[in-house]
């Protein structure tokens, strides 16, 4: 959205810098536990182009089994095939999910 676009035309540090304040507020700490922070733009990914999945109500349960079944040799993974959408970690798991399909079989 409007937001991730502004971030996203910040300096690397600048951007790091105003999401640590923010993560202040929630977490006090955050500056003590902090070591290296990296800013991704992904709207400017050419094979995301900061489109993540927005499911409607009812479409996780009605679909996921869908999503992450096999197409004979072909192993589908990616945020959309996972419980955790729109994020890193259910891209991650989804990999290793599909992965683990593949050795498998």
């Amino acid at each position: 959205g409007e937001r991730a676009e502004e971030l996203g035309e910040m300096g690397e540090q600048e951007a790091i810098e105003q999401q640590l304040q923010e993560m202040k507020k929630v977490y006090p700490e955050v500056q003590e536990h902090f070591t290296e922070g990296y800013v991704k733009a992904w709207s400017e990914d050419p094979y995301a182009l900061g489109g993540p999945s927005w499911p409607g109500p009812g479409d996780v349960t009605a679909y996921l089994k869908d999503l992450q079944s096999p197409h004979g040799k072909i192993h589908f993974a990616g945020e959309h095939t996972s419980i955790l959408r729109s994020t890193m970690e259910g891209a991650l798991r989804s990999g290793i999910r599909a992965a683990q399909e593949v050795q498998e079989s």
